[in-house]
């Protein structure tokens, strides 16, 4: 990854928009939460009825909530567990929880491609038992022609209890649905007053003693940002992040501090490439943008479809241009992502490396995570246009190298530093077979577990 190009091309520190984002807290960290009747804050409270019990659920809720347990990424199993338990809750709150077409709603982002679900046929099977009309009145024609009843009573009883075993939930769906407790983050409040707190998966019921309220939380948020600056260590900034964000779930609050909670993280984990930790934010920015509290908006719309050029994910990218308006997509940093997009569709490498070292804000970030598969892509037309040789300085200059070592270093890596006599270019020939090798450890993308 191109960090050390990446500042000199004019990318920004994350602290520059830690800065800005901050400016957003209404009041100071001091300062009490304002009332929710005054103010813009969103903080969610429990349905006024729980949700049914899991015994009562219909079979077809059953086998989703085992099908998402079975489909989810390892890595991603608290994120899949979390988005089947607000699936629930909000089909509780809209009444339809136990008339949803489970069998054909496809499965939560955490599955990964495995999400999409075909049309199940289960309906017709169902349709072809009916359990409550007696098996003694269906009957069949026999070879001549008539009716005659099904089998003798002990054959009728066996097969009346092999259906009443097929309807029973199975060992391994009640062994997933152990774990998707859905009150089991009813809204608390937080009383512990430690600033800092390392970051613990939870395994039961939150206990306020441990949890910290907002007006804890903010006075966190700006210990972290000077630690930040100051340290530069992000294995435990990362850590206290996560246990910031532990607090804001489990206490249901979902407000302009929350979104810039999970901003700044995103930045930060940006900055240090950690693609797995900015994703998670990502996912959460989306579905809080959504409900209507301000943020950057035009800002992460930007950088996911950077990232979805990353893992090339171009229905998702498809769906974001189709959802973007005429002023979105004037905005400066979604005009330049689409414009990358635009670029790599069109196979126009001298354009990419442009706008790659003009990307505004934490966009080229993002940007080097895929240019080094650029870079080879590039290469193979450039060797099939070029012959016998191509210059040094050329792909210094058309492949937005900082000096000649990295040209260099960037060929031996792909073993095709195979250069003239003096030195100065490369030959394409021998070269384009080194980078047709080369592209095909980028033919499976390490998302790290996101979408």
């Amino acid at each position: 990854m191109m960090m050390g190009s990446a500042k000199k091309s004019g990318k920004p520190d994350s602290m520059q928009e830690v800065s800005s984002s901050a400016a957003q807290i209404a009041g100071s960290s001091d300062s009490p939460l304002p009332k929710p009747a005054s103010s813009g804050t969103t903080q969610s409270t429990a349905p006024s009825a729980k949700p049914p019990s899991m015994e009562s659920w219909p079979p077809s809720l059953k086998e989703y909530v085992e099908e998402v347990f079975n489909n989810c990424l390892p890595e991603r199993r608290d994120e899949a567990e979390n988005d089947l338990r607000n699936l629930i809750l909000e089909k509780h709150r809209e009444g339809t929880l136990m008339t949803t077409d489970w069998a054909n709603l496809d499965l939560p982002l955490a599955c990964g491609a495995a999400r999409f679900r075909k049309p199940s046929s289960k309906k017709k099977q169902a349709q072809k038992y009916q359990p409550n009309v007696p098996i003694s009145s269906r009957k069949r024609k026999d070879p001549h022609g008539t009716q005659a009843v099904y089998g003798d009573d002990e054959k009728r009883q066996s097969r009346l209890k092999r259906f009443q075993r097929e309807e029973t939930p199975r060992t391994h769906v009640a062994h997933s649905l152990q774990h998707l407790d859905i009150n089991r983050h009813d809204s608390i409040v937080g009383t512990s007053s430690s600033l800092e707190k390392n970051y613990f998966r939870l395994t039961s019921a939150p206990d306020p003693a441990t949890v910290r309220p907002p007006k804890v939380l903010k006075k966190t948020l700006e210990l972290l940002k000077k630690k930040w600056r100051d340290e530069q260590n992000y294995t435990y900034i990362c850590d206290q992040f996560k246990s910031m964000r532990q607090d804001l779930t489990v206490q249901r609050i979902r407000d302009d501090f929350t979104v810039t909670v999970y901003e700044i993280h995103a930045r930060i984990a940006l900055e240090k490439g950690d693609l797995g930790e900015y994703n998670q934010c990502q996912s959460q920015l989306k579905q809080l943008y959504a409900m209507g509290i301000q943020g950057n908006v035009m800002e992460f719309t930007a950088y996911r479809i950077l990232y979805y050029l990353h893992t090339q994910n171009w229905s998702d990218i498809n769906s974001i241009m189709f959802e973007l308006t005429p002023d979105q997509k004037h905005n400066d940093l979604v005009k330049h992502a689409l414009q990358v997009r635009s670029a790599l569709s069109t196979s126009n490498y001298h354009r990419f490396f442009k706008l790659y070292m003009s990307a505004p804000q934490m966009g080229g970030y993002l940007m080097d995570q895929f240019v080094e598969r650029e870079r080879v892509r590039s290469m193979l037309l450039l060797c099939k246009a070029y012959r016998p040789t191509i210059p040094l300085v050329f792909l210094k200059n058309e492949l937005a190298f900082e000096n000649d070592e990295d040209v260099t270093k960037f060929l031996k890596s792909h073993h095709a530093c195979i250069l003239s006599h003096d030195g100065e270019a490369l030959d394409t020939k021998s070269a384009s077979l080194k980078f047709a090798e080369g592209i095909k450890q980028f033919s499976k993308i390490d998302i790290k577990g996101q979408v």
